[in-house]
């Protein structure tokens, strides 16, 4: 998990705005996705760069442009200047690290954010970058893979399925940012469940290998509240700025979201607190088996000091002692050590001691 902001050796001292790609390559080619639609109207292609500076940006009809693939800086750059997208948000959209933030400019607003898919805790936590661009008549959606994730939303639209077909693309970036909060439920769904056996096991038996575990998912929850928790500005700006590019019926939809963002961090902080009382279960019950261990043997040892005694008063040997010629003179040591012990377990017994 990276807690550092990578930065590219090469970029430092470049101009500002400068349309240079920084992250892994994670698709072959690039691929570009026209919808064009409206009430009555539906139309989807694959497109190039070049169909792309065709659009019609005046006219009425809605237009989503989805672009898979951030390598070919050139490609991206094209695009946005297509919809006279500012330089320095073409360096943020192709800075694969960039942290979620907003922006809102007279023409159009940018959103940047993460998609993050939780797998498993040994498998980590998947993100894909994306970027959010719309305007009065065009909504750009830039993703790093080859992941179509908004099917469902485009099966919405093409079947005039609720409010999306009919509204604006306030309403879109909307529908696409409730897809992604509704991940993140996913998200911490799975890894409360995780959290939830390994304090189970703690508690029943704590193990070595346990502490390790907890560190692991500490660094975890690090790495998404990195990733998360500043969604919770990004939708209060949304809900709260006013803007003509989002319509007033918008802004119901986006307290609703920012409500559930709210949820999502609330519980992001409880599973950080939760572990942080596992750690203190975990120390706590590795020095109460260090207690008990120490208390057997210090009761063994307590034993041992009054038979050690008689021990070596009768392995003395003088001349004189009066039971060194005694024919029982051995069974009788023997058994009055078994006595003096087995007389302090049973008084150890009564005291509660073990």
């Amino acid at each position: 998990m990276k807690l550092r902001i990578p930065k590219n050796v090469t970029l430092v001292g470049i101009p500002p705005g400068t349309a240079v790609f920084q992250g892994e390559r994670k698709i072959e080619n690039i691929q570009i996705k026209k919808i064009v639609y409206d009430e009555t109207f539906y139309d989807e292609v694959l497109c190039t760069v070049d169909d792309v500076e065709k659009v019609d940006i005046k006219d009425k009809k809605i237009k989503w442009i989805i672009i898979n693939g951030l390598h070919e800086a050139n490609t991206i750059e094209r695009v946005c200047n297509t919809f006279g997208i500012k330089q320095l948000i073409i360096e943020d959209i192709l800075d694969t690290e960039h942290q979620p933030k907003i922006d809102f400019f007279d023409d159009f607003v940018f959103i940047t954010l993460k998609i993050i898919d939780y797998g498993s805790l040994t498998k980590g936590s998947h993100t894909e970058h994306l970027s959010l661009v719309f305007g009065k008549n065009y909504a750009l959606t830039f993703l790093e893979s080859s992941v179509h994730y908004f099917e469902k939303i485009e099966d919405r639209i093409m079947n005039k399925s609720g409010r999306i077909a009919k509204l604006g693309t306030d309403y879109l970036n909307y529908s696409i940012l409730d897809f992604v909060i509704d991940n993140y439920y996913l998200l911490i769904d799975k890894l409360g469940s995780e959290i939830d056996k390994l304090e189970d096991a703690i508690i029943s038996n704590p193990k070595k290998e346990h502490l390790g575990l907890i560190h692991k998912f500490k660094s975890e929850l690090i790495f998404l509240n990195k990733s998360i928790k500043p969604m919770r500005d990004i939708i209060r700006r949304l809900e709260s700025e006013k803007s003509h590019l989002i319509d007033n019926s918008t802004y119901e939809y986006l307290r609703d979201l920012f409500d559930h963002i709210v949820q999502i961090n609330d519980t992001l902080d409880s599973y950080r607190e939760t572990l942080t009382v596992m750690l203190d279960i975990y120390i706590t019950n590795q020095g109460n088996k260090l207690n008990e261990v120490m208390k057997v043997l210090t009761i063994i040892a307590t034993i041992f000091i009054p038979l050690t005694f008689i021990a070596g008063v009768y392995g003395m040997n003088f001349r004189h002692m009066p039971e060194l010629e005694w024919h029982f003179g051995y069974y009788f040591s023997l058994t009055l050590m078994l006595i003096v012990g087995m007389g302090m377990l049973y008084y150890f017994k009564r005291k509660k001691w073990f």
